[in-house]
């Protein structure tokens, strides 16, 4: 049974990995018939679909690989060729796990986060807009306020992670 059409573009390989509690596909789009120049998507799960969250720019892209050193998730891509040469440097992608709740990504969650929270506090229509739904289950509640509550006052968290 199908659950989920996602566009690709000569896909070669599709990868899956989890920072924490989220799920994501890496597809690694090779070539669209008149170039291999093309980018690669990340996807991630919003609990109920796969929505495309970055468009990564590669060249002929061959494979997907993710490892972990640490608590900070990696994710590798293989380029193959670019329509006129092979010998391409591929890239390794880094993703510090942030502090949960750094909503503004200003390495540490406060006041302002807080506002931000606090925003979305008692919805219960959350599909993939709700900023403070740590638990992926479609509403912000006690539950997400407890994780939130454990970040609050954390300084020096990563920048937001984007590979």
């Amino acid at each position: 049974m199908e659950y989920q059409f996602i566009p690709t573009i000569g896909a070669v390989d599709w990868e899956s990995f989890t920072i924490g509690d989220m799920t994501f596909l890496a597809v690694a789009n090779y070539n669209n018939g008149s170039t291999y120049n093309l980018d690669s998507k990340i996807y991630k799960w919003d609990g109920s679909k796969f929505m495309e969250c970055q468009s990564i720019p590669t060249h002929g892209a061959y494979d997907w690989e993710s490892f972990t050193i640490g608590t900070d998730t990696f994710l590798a891509v293989a380029n193959y060729h670019n329509g006129s040469r092979y010998n391409l440097d591929s890239k390794i992608y880094h993703w510090p796990i942030r502090c949960e709740g750094d909503f503004d990504c200003d390495r540490d969650v406060d006041g302002s986060d807080l506002s931000v929270f606090a925003a979305d506090f008692g919805r219960t229509d959350c599909v993939d807009d709700c900023d403070g739904d740590f638990d992926g289950d479609g509403d912000v509640d006690g539950s997400d306020l407890a994780r939130f509550a454990a970040s609050f006052g954390k300084t020096e968290c990563p920048s937001c992670p984007l590979f």
